[in-house]
């Protein structure tokens, strides 16, 4: 979703820039802070599905390890989970979605700065 906010903003923004900052082009701002805001509220919303289909499959493990201690199925999640974070210390500990929700916010900002300036022309 976060791909084609950011492709129908870039348009939007070169648009802008092509034509100068007017305020003809208000409706065209506009649509940037928008195009952010819609983005913003469907990355928290993905974040927060994410969050919970992670807690079911946690505890969807530990009701299979009770059932049969043998499979061992949450301590093989626990060990991928530790050499994840081994193999990639940095990027291993960045939540994808907060990437996603910065991404927005900054085209929110972006919007708002330039309808700023155009409100301004």
């Amino acid at each position: 979703m976060t791909n084609i906010i950011v492709l129908l903003s870039s348009g939007l923004v070169a648009l802008v820039a092509q034509h100068g900052l007017d305020r003809t082009l208000l409706p065209a701002t506009i649509a940037v802070t928008a195009l952010g805001l819609y983005g913003y509220v469907v990355s928290l919303k993905y974040n927060e599905r994410t969050r919970s289909d992670a807690g079911q499959s946690h505890e969807l493990l530990q009701r299979l390890d009770e059932l049969d201690p043998e499979l061992k199925l949450y301590d093989a999640h626990e060990r991928a989970q530790t050499r994840k974070r081994k193999d990639f210390p940095i990027s291993g500990r960045l939540n994808l979605s907060h990437v996603w929700i910065f991404l927005n916010v900054i085209i929110v900002i972006g919007g708002a700065a330039m309808t700023a300036f155009c409100w301004r022309a």
